[in-house]
């Protein structure tokens, strides 16, 4: 496979990664929008499940968006410098 080839490969896996990352995100934010009046009615284990659907959608479009970018290892450097 071409050099170009692979590049545009793994534009389209980050693509479709980051769209998946969002529709988790906006998933979980239609869920715990739409069903908050119903707290009484719900169990706490659906609240987990919105809950679980945002910080999941967050995560993926996060580690999407390290792919897309040209120099991951920088900016790893840089956050664990902040952390550390």
């Amino acid at each position: 496979m071409k050099a170009s080839a692979s590049k545009y490969l793994l534009f389209a896996i980050n693509l479709v990664t980051l769209v998946f990352g969002l529709v988790l995100f906006f998933l979980g934010v239609v869920l715990q929008t739409t069903y908050a009046n119903y707290d009484h009615f719900l169990e706490t284990a659906f609240h987990s499940l919105s809950l679980w659907c945002v910080c999941m959608g967050v995560a993926v479009c996060v580690i999407s968006f390290l792919g897309k970018s040209k120099r991951p290892p920088a900016i790893l450097e840089t956050a664990q410098r902040g952390w550390g």
